[in-house]
């Protein structure tokens, strides 16, 4: 008898222990703010006041060369799924109309996996969806496995009053702040989950149209006229209240959540077109697959960063589900069915060591229509660590960029008379590794 209730006292601490060791996610995407909206990265003359993007970034880790998509809706399906674009389907925004789609269901997101890898975890969204048509309905969410939802479909027509749906069942009218809202929502919804490990996506609306003005509290910054005339000033205010939402949202949680908790904040998307200012070019800026539409600020702090530091090697959105999983202690190889194919590389290694290797390339595309083989549109863009080839699949046209000296890709070594030796052999690698991610 006494061996069996040693037996059990055993058991029981190695429970407590393993449960110890239970780490919360909570994963925050901006909207619409490239690298050149956030101070710690040093690469803008005015850039909004980010004092707690930029403590996070001095606590954890600055990843230097993160690539996502071009767009809302493609960028949050690759995040979701660790898989491009070619893959899912999504290459451009979901549209609404008769017999569209966006992410189908046969996909596996960041909390399916969790979810069927650990029955403790808790997963939860609040904030902006933008992966469903109206035809696949406010359910969509749930049905891509999160538990607790407060998400509006998509962009806001106003900050200060909206609909959002709860839980995929009810849907509710909101006055007030929507940058606010979300993050009341994320804290509400992490009490709910108690002493269990969960994931948490907070994908902001912020800095989205419409470049309304925060409420004065949240930005250091006056502002006068209309929007669509200063929409640099009110898109960086925008970051400014996300920035300060983010530090209550991050001082809010007990110590001991904190303790447990690995952040990653990271972009959608670069900066959109009215709000780019010098050195960044507007006809470069979101939509595109130059730099200023890909490169997007990613930070990481918390439980999981071994020591500060800056991460200078390659990384991708897609990285995001096997990271998350692997933090969470679930291997997506034992989850996923045989054969899905998975993009993403985890990023663990890195939270260890800033200084690692990162992946060898970076991969975006654009395409329309979604879903449908046959393309109107189709651009992909690959990079190395120096050299970039940009792709327009319908004209047979390619742009070679040699991104240490000109990070800003205003010259086009393709359009010279004859390439450097040095040029035509990162042409030849970037052109094979293409034709690898797309085979693959």
């Amino acid at each position: 008898m006494r061996t069996a209730a040693l037996l059990l006292l055993l058991l029981l601490l190695l429970t407590s222990l393993a449960r110890g060791q239970e780490r919360n996610v909570l994963l925050v995407l901006l909207d619409d703010v490239g690298v050149d909206r956030v101070a710690c990265y040093g690469l803008a003359p005015d850039p909004p006041a980010t004092p707690n993007l930029d403590r996070f970034a001095a606590e954890g880790l600055r990843f230097t060369n993160a690539w996502a998509q071009p767009y809302c809706g493609p960028s949050r399906a690759a995040l979701l799924t660790g898989r491009y674009g070619f893959r899912t389907g999504i290459g451009t925004n979901v549209e609404h109309g008769r017999g569209a789609r966006g992410l189908e269901l046969e996909e596996w997101t960041i909390p399916e996996v969790l979810r069927a890898g650990s029955e403790r975890i808790r997963t939860g969204a609040c904030g902006k969806w933008h992966l469903a048509s109206f035809e696949q309905g406010d359910h969509h969410p749930v049905d891509q496995g999160f538990e607790r939802t407060r998400l509006t479909q998509g962009n806001l027509g106003d900050y200060f009053t909206f609909k959002k749906t709860i839980d995929g069942r009810s849907s509710v009218m909101v006055e007030g702040y929507a940058t606010s809202d979300s993050v009341d929502d994320a804290l509400q919804v992490i009490e709910e989950f108690g002493d269990a490990p969960w994931f948490l996506y907070l994908p902001l609306h912020a800095s989205h149209v419409p470049f309304h003005a925060p409420p004065e509290d949240l930005r250091s910054r006056a502002l006068e006229g209309d929007p669509e005339e200063s929409a640099a000033a009110h898109h960086k205010a925008a970051v400014e209240a996300a920035d300060r939402e983010l530090g209550r949202l991050w001082s809010s949680l007990p110590e001991a959540v904190r303790g447990r908790t690995t952040l990653i904040v990271v972009g959608d998307n670069g900066t959109p077109r009215p709000a780019v200012e010098a050195p960044f070019v507007p006809d470069h800026a979101k939509g595109t697959l130059f730099e200023g539409s890909l490169h997007v600020p990613w930070i990481v702090a918390g439980a999981g960063v071994a020591e500060p530091g800056v991460v200078v090697a390659l990384v991708s959105t897609v990285d995001l589900l096997p990271t998350v999983c692997g933090l969470m202690g679930v291997d997506p190889k034992d989850v996923l069915p045989e054969g899905r194919v998975l993009d993403g590389h985890d990023l663990g290694p890195l939270l260890r060591d800033p200084s690692g290797p990162g992946r060898p390339v970076l991969f975006a595309e654009r395409f329309a229509p979604n879903h449908l083989p046959q393309k109107e549109q189709s651009w992909r863009a690959v990079r190395d660590g120096r050299f970039k080839l940009i792709r327009n699949e319908k004209r047979g046209r390619d742009k070679l960029f040699d991104l240490a000296g000109d990070p800003h890709e205003e010259q086009d070594l393709m359009a010279e008379e004859e390439l450097s030796e040095e040029a035509q052999r990162a042409y030849g690698r970037l052109a094979s590794a293409l034709d690898e991610i797309l085979g693959g």
